[in-house]
């Protein structure tokens, strides 16, 4: 490692900042609006980083994901149906996404785990692990939020009524 020559990062550096500015820009825009973008965005961004690296742990992300998914168009294909779903369904797809983005984290803990304690070269850097560390953390905290403002605190306001 010494004798290898450093990661040349000054253009990705300025990329996550412009993008970073972008988003916080974006929070001017209502907040299921913004947590669409930066997921999407994120996603984006994380995918091509773990394609080229064919990281181990994608395989255990993708196959979340498509959990995650299959629940989600589910629901939205009964709703553009006309079919009126309980409320119960939208919270038990919100609550599928938040678990996905928590087991996002534990993945990512497993791996580091296994990097240092076990001392186990695992199929993704140390950037990428940092990627999914960030991105499945952030996720997490705006799903929490996300759930909360439109379950939780929605029903305050109904029995304040």
């Amino acid at each position: 490692m010494r004798d290898r020559q450093p990661f040349q990062l000054r253009v990705p550096l300025i990329v996550w900042n412009f993008v970073l500015a972008i988003f916080s820009f974006a929070g001017l825009v209502r907040f299921s609006e913004f947590l669409h973008y930066y997921h999407h965005a994120a996603v984006f961004v994380y995918t091509i980083h773990s394609g080229t690296e064919h990281t181990a742990p994608g395989q255990a992300f993708i196959s979340m994901n498509f959990l995650a998914h299959s629940a989600m168009y589910s629901y939205y294909t009964a709703k553009s149906c006309g079919i009126k779903v309980p409320r119960i369904i939208a919270m038990a797809v919100t609550s599928i996404q938040t678990a996905q983005m928590f087991l996002g984290v534990a993945v990512s803990t497993l791996v580091l785990k296994l990097k240092l304690l076990d001392g186990y070269r695992c199929q993704q850097s140390w950037a990428n692990l940092i990627l999914a560390f960030a991105i499945y953390a952030s996720f997490a905290l705006l799903f929490v939020r996300f759930f909360v403002d439109a379950y939780l605190h929605r029903n305050r306001k109904r029995k304040e009524k």
